[in-house]
Parts: C-alpha cells; sequence; structure tokens
C-alpha cells in the first residue's frame, strides 16, 4: 500500500517482503520442532562430510562405536521401572541398552534390553554322586576332544557339599547341584556371571567337539535368534518323553500336552530333552531355581520340569531374565531316540535321522546335515559303549590338548585311572590308537 502511495520505493518494499517471509518461516518451523519435543537451541552445529580418508574412516568408527551390540545385560523389569546406566552402575562405555536406529524422534527412545555374550573358556559340567561306567565314558571322551569335563557330586562327597542322600530320584539331583556350583561355587569352578557352561546328563552323554566350537556354536545360534534376554539352548528330540513314547500316551492327556509343542522350524527334533543344556551361568542358575522353586516335590522329573518352564515361555509366561530356545537342527546335541544312534548298527548310514561314521569318528546327522558336538543316547544304548571306544583309539594321537586334559583329569579325580580303565580298556584303546 506504501508503494502505491509512492511513500517507499519498490525495491525497499521487496526486501521487507523478503525478511517477512524468512521470519514467518522460522516461526513455523520452530513452533513444529517443539511440538515434537526438540529444543533446536541444544542441536549441535552440523558437520561437515569427510573429505579425506581419514575422515571417512574416523566417520566409519563413530558409526560402529554407536551401533555396536550391547554386551552388558539389563533386565526388562529395569527397563520397565526406568533404571539408567548411571543407576545400575555402568561406567560410561558400552551401553546397557541398544537404541532403536529411529529413537530420538521424539527426544527419547524406548530402551531395549540385549542378551550378553558369553566370553571366556566355556565350563563342561556334569553330576554324578557316584562314578559310573557312562561318567567313565564322558570323561574320557571329553578329554579326548580337549577339554575338561568337571564332574561334581562325586568329587564333593566328602564333605557332604553336594549330599543330597534325601533325593531319590538320581536325575534331580543333578538339579540341586548345578544349582549350588552355579549360586555358592563360582569362583571355584573358573564360573563367571557371562561364562558359557554347558551342563549334561553324567550316564549316557559322550563329547566329541572341542571347547572352541561348542561356543562357536552357541554364538551362531544367538545370532540367528537374536534373543532380547541371555539365551539357553536345551537339547531336542524326537520323542515326547515323559508324556508319549512314541505314538504311546504314558500319561493321560499326553497327547494333548505334546500338541503344544510348536513345529520345531520344520525339523523332527521338536521335542524338548533335559540331557543338555547350555547358556551364561547367571541365566542357567535363574532358570533352575525358578524350576526347583515350582517343583510340587524334590522327586519331580526333571524332564517335566524343564518342559514347563518351556511352556510357559512359548505361551508368553517366560522369564524376563532368559530366554530358552530348543536346539532343533542337532547342531550342539544330538539325542538318540528314533535314529541308528539307539540300535547296534549304529555305523550304518542313516538317511533321515543321525549315525556314527567310523571313517572320520564322528557323529552326522543326516536331516539337518550337521556334526553335533556331543550326543546323549536318550533311548536304548546298544551304540553307547562301542561308539565312546571308537572314538577314543580313533582320536587317540590327534591333539596335545588331549593329553593336556588327561593329565588335568587324572590329578583331579585320583580314582579315574583305576575304576575308569575297565571300562574303557585302556590297553585295547592303546593298541586301537597305535595300529591307526
Amino acid at each position: 500500500r506504501r508503494v502505491a502511495r509512492g511513500m517507499v520505493g519498490r525495491r525497499t518494499a521487496h526486501k521487507v517482503a523478503i525478511v517477512f517471509a524468512v521470519v514467518c518461516a522460522y516461526v513455523a518451523v520452530r513452533g513444529a520442532v517443539r511440538a515434537r519435543g526438540v529444543d533446536v537451541s541444544k542441536r549441535a552445529a552440523p558437520k561437515l562430510l569427510p573429505t579425506s580418508a581419514d575422515d571417512v574412516e574416523a566417520s566409519r568408527a563413530r558409526v560402529r562405536a554407536v551401533r555396536a551390540p550391547s554386551v552388558r545385560f539389563m533386565s526388562s523389569e529395569d527397563v520397565r521401572s526406568g533404571v539408567s546406566r548411571e543407576q545400575k552402575g555402568g561406567d560410561g562405555g558400552a551401553s546397557d541398552v541398544v537404541m532403536d536406529d529411529d529413537a530420538g524422534a521424539g527426544g527419547s527412545a524406548t530402551p531395549t534390553p540385549t542378551a550378553s555374550r558369553p566370553t571366556g573358556e566355556p565350563v563342561f559340567m556334569t553330576f554324578s554322586d557316584r562314578v559310573t561306567d557312562g561318567a567313565c565314558l564322558g570323561l574320557e571322551t571329553a578329554a579326548m576332544a580337549g577339554m575338561e569335563l568337571k564332574l561334581i557330586g562325586v568329587d564333593g562327597g566328602v564333605d557332604g557339599q553336594f549330599d543330597y542322600s534325601y533325593v531319590k530320584n538320581v536325575k534331580t539331583k543333578k538339579l540341586f547341584g548345578w544349582i549350588k556350583v552355579l549360586t555358592e561355587l563360582g569362583d571355584e569352578y573358573g564360573i563367571r556371571d557371562d561364562t558359557l557352561v554347558v551342563l549334561a546328563d553324567a550316564t549316557d552323554v559322550l563329547y566329541l567337539q572341542s571347547a572352541d566350537v561348542v561356543l562357536s556354536k552357541y554364538l551362531a545360534l544367538m545370532d540367528a535368534i537374536q534373543p532380547t534376554r541371555d539365551l539357553v539352548i536345551v537339547s531336542a528330540e524326537r520323542n515326547c518323553w515323559p508324556y508319549m513314547d512314541g505314538q504311546r500316551e504314558l500319561q493321560p492327556g499326553g497327547r494333548e500336552h505334546c500338541a503344544k509343542f510348536p513345529d520345531g522350524n520344520g525339523s523332527s527334533y521338536k521335542y524338548l530333552n533335559s540331557g543338555s543344556c547350555c547358556g551364561p551361568a547367571r541365566a542357567l542358575a535363574q532358570m533352575l531355581t525358578d524350576i526347583k522353586n515350582k517343583m510340587e516335590t524334590v522327586n519331580d522329573d526333571d524332564q517335566h520340569c524343564l518342559q514347563e518352564a518351556y511352556m510357559r515361555e512359548i505361551e508368553g509366561h517366560g522369564s524376563d531374565k532368559y530366554t530358552i530356545a530348543l536346539d532343533h537342527k542337532q547342531q550342539l546335541f544330538q539325542t538318540g531316540w528314533g535314529s541308528r544312534l539307539e540300535t547296534s548298527a549304529y555305523a550304518l548310514y542313516d538317511a533321515k535321522g543321525a549315525y556314527y561314521n567310523t571313517t572320520r569318528g564322528v557323529i552326522v546327522n543326516t536331516e539337518h546335515n550337521v556334526e553335533p558336538a556331543m550326543v546323549h543316547f536318550n533311548g536304548a544304548k546298544p551304540a553307547h559303549v562301542p561308539i565312546a571306544k571308537h572314538y577314543v583309539s580313533f582320536h587317540a594321537k590327534k591333539d596335545n590338548k588331549s593329553a593336556e586334559a588327561h593329565e588335568r583329569l587324572n590329578l583331579k579325580y585320583p580314582w579315574f585311572a583305576d575304576k575308569c580303565s575297565s571300562v574303557l580298556n585302556m590297553n585295547n584303546v592303546a593298541a586301537a590308537a597305535a595300529a591307526t
């Protein structure tokens, strides 16, 4: 209007209009940003794009540092209650929670708990309050695979450390022994909270691969599953024991109970087997304690108790401290039921199951084309001793680690050479090894 009246020149009016438009745009943007909860006055100045190779690498390093997965665990309870890293005693290093890539659009992010990755050497442990032939075979094959199997129960019998004579169910005794080690005797057994601990039955399990292989397989499963809580891997089998034996119902309602199991990702090994499991020590301690607290008597069946814990998991009522997953593809734990491994024809090729390859000294699962790290003879056991003896003789000269493990074995268990030599028939084993 002033231009029209000749009060202001056109050039001046044009400048005023531009300034006015810029101010209006700034006010509009500032209002929109404030509505999203972001204080623009606190925004860092934009950084120039990297121009040199050093700048590019430094930029990539910053991205890796921001997106690196956490190795410290924060429970869902802590997340829900808003406990921060500082309140948890964090040192400002690795994050306790993983932040979403889009987090921050509203000035805050929803923290997600992350499963910790085990560190250090795995610990292998079994329980028996007496020396059995099966325990001897387990100790010997573990030593041959280059690992030290810790047999608790026998070594703690003198001072009553593992006296569970009031428990009549032999398999349930292991539950109490393992809880004691994991919660009270960690330092004595070289176990930290984040140590990968492998637990297995004492009388019918053989160890076929090294601790390093077991750890790498666990980490591969962890990467595939991507759990948000500490991961416990439990062995799987083809039989829904103790509710069914094949197609025969052993307990009322057993068939309906077994139908609740997921399909096993297409694997025939869809049911939980309590003979072997592994996970970070703190997760195993919590899981076993939860199971113990829900037992009706000290003699409850161990597989039934662990199955109930797994059922709570798949029905959405599991723990916020750990995740239970089954080894459907038998990468870690092979079970024998329903395969040649529970027959005297264990060395014959099995196109749809598992067998022992005598030319290579390994268990082969043909359904999933894998070589499991351990084998549990949970069905009939005619193959147990022959496979153990062949494995020991076949691998006798394979690795210096086996000699070191044997030395530690004889030092820790003075009774081993005397009580186990007749089971293993070590003279024949040595002769077979020399002839190989």
